[in-house]
């Protein structure tokens, strides 16, 4: 039951100036559940629906929020499903009377990729398509080879072919870049002993 004394306030020019004042918690309803809050890889667990979540906003629009506790002990983030009543400055109260917000613990993980380059990835596609052609030619010289063997071996020979002269083709393209670096650079370099050249101080003529 709650109780009927209401508790002393101030003058509403007085709140106005000092926003604290303000009581934002709200009673929950008689009989309102506990909320259940589900983390990943912990057992799910209740929080009283009156309590007062305080926590920092990360994205200004939209429904779901990514937020963080403010409890000291609690470093984890949590991404919220349904609506989170903005208040004052950054400081938030989820009203769980009234929306039964779940929270989830969010896992953020980061990979690194590495990038293959073009050249490397046509190696390693001519040697596994060679490995399959040794394979089909140690097949086809044996007895009772079919004749869609003997095709398949025909198709990855001329497969291979294409690929050697794409893989010519893609190394004089990387020697041509080469000298153009190189050349970029001895550019780089004259230009830069001309400009120490022209800022050094002459010798004195004699």
């Amino acid at each position: 039951m709650c109780n009927s004394s209401s508790p002393s306030r101030l003058p509403l020019s007085q709140e106005i100036e000092n926003p604290s004042s303000f009581n934002f918690s709200i009673p929950p309803p008689e009989g309102y559940p506990s909320t259940l809050v589900c983390a990943v890889g912990e057992t799910e667990k209740s929080i009283t629906p009156h309590a007062e979540v305080l926590v920092k906003e990360k994205k200004k629009e939209g429904k779901g929020k990514m937020v963080e506790s403010s409890n000291k002990g609690d470093k984890r983030r949590y991404a919220t499903r349904g609506t989170v009543q903005k208040l004052i400055g950054d400081a938030m109260v989820a009203n769980e009377a009234q929306n039964a917000t779940t929270l989830l613990e969010c896992e953020c993980t980061e990979r690194k990729v590495k990038a293959k380059s073009h050249v490397s990835d046509l190696l390693e596609q001519q040697e596994s398509i060679r490995r399959e052609l040794n394979d089909l030619i140690t097949i086809s010289q044996g007895p009772g080879t079919s004749v869609a063997d003997k095709e398949e071996v025909k198709r990855l020979r001329a497969e291979n072919a294409q690929l050697l002269k794409t893989n010519a083709t893609l190394n004089e393209e990387v020697q041509a870049l080469n000298k153009q670096i190189i050349q970029a650079h001895v550019d780089t370099n004259n230009r830069m002993n001309l400009l120490l050249q022209s800022f050094s101080p002459h010798p004195p003529l004699s």
